[in-house]
């Protein structure tokens, strides 16, 4: 257990850690970003591959500058998202450069960073539910051609490394088996409750061909296009 005695932002931009506050531990991985109040203590305890963080601390001066703009900086402030990375990584870069523009650029992004954090104070946190539903939802619709996992990270403001453990966590399945198993159902469909030729149907369904369909189809439920059409099967998860 340690302290610092300024408050400071540290962005992990490799590895993962475990870092204990209190009663509560935050799980840490590249593009979580935490600020800390002056005096919090707090431990943290790497990974065996390790990692690497940038660390900004916060000098009087500029403290006293956000305590005049009402930004308190004796509050824990935590954010999980990949423009942090990208952020932390630019900083680093012009770090190790250091020519006569690295100054301007190196405030420039810190106080980017430090906003960025804060602000999310302000900012609600959609509910787990709430935003696996919305994954959910976007991939039901979008299944022939889905969102990347970054994409879909984006889109609920959360790291896609979160994405895909969290999704596997509530749907029993990855991202991609799912929507594996979104194109079976809308084919199973079309099969059971259309003539439409079978490779029609799966360029509807997303599939590569219909030999992809063909195999897909085999795998997860033992039967062929042409079997289904001719008798009543069930789709199992």
């Amino acid at each position: 257990m340690h302290l610092h005695a300024r408050p400071y932002l540290s962005i992990l931009v490799r590895g993962s850690y475990t870092e204990n506050y209190g009663p509560k531990a935050c799980e840490c991985l590249p593009g979580h970003a935490i600020f800390h109040a002056s005096g919090e203590v707090h431990s943290d305890q790497f990974s065996d591959e390790g990692g690497e963080l940038v660390n900004l601390e916060i000098l009087p001066d500029f403290e006293a500058h956000l305590r005049d703009d009402g930004v308190r900086t004796d509050i824990r402030a935590i954010v999980n998202h990949p423009h942090c990375t990208e952020l932390a990584l630019k900083l680093r870069r012009e770090l190790s450069w250091a020519d006569s523009f690295s100054g301007l650029v190196i405030e420039g992004i810190g106080m980017e960073l430090t906003a960025f954090v804060l602000r999310a104070r302000l900012e609600q946190p959609k509910p787990e539910k709430d935003w696996i539903e919305s994954v959910d939802a976007a991939l039901r619709k979008q299944y022939t051609a889905p969102p990347s996992l970054a994409e879909l990270a984006a889109m609920v403001h959360v790291h896609p490394v979160h994405v895909a453990r969290t999704f596997r966590k509530r749907r029993h399945c990855s991202v991609g088996e799912y929507v594996r198993i979104l194109r079976l159902e809308a084919a199973c469909r079309q099969l059971r409750h259309t003539e439409l030729p079978i490779a029609e149907i799966a360029a509807n369904s997303g599939f590569a061909d219909q030999s992809h369909l063909s195999r897909t189809l085999k795998r997860y439920m033992g039967v062929s296009p042409t079997s289904l059409r001719a008798a009543e099967f069930k789709l199992t998860r």
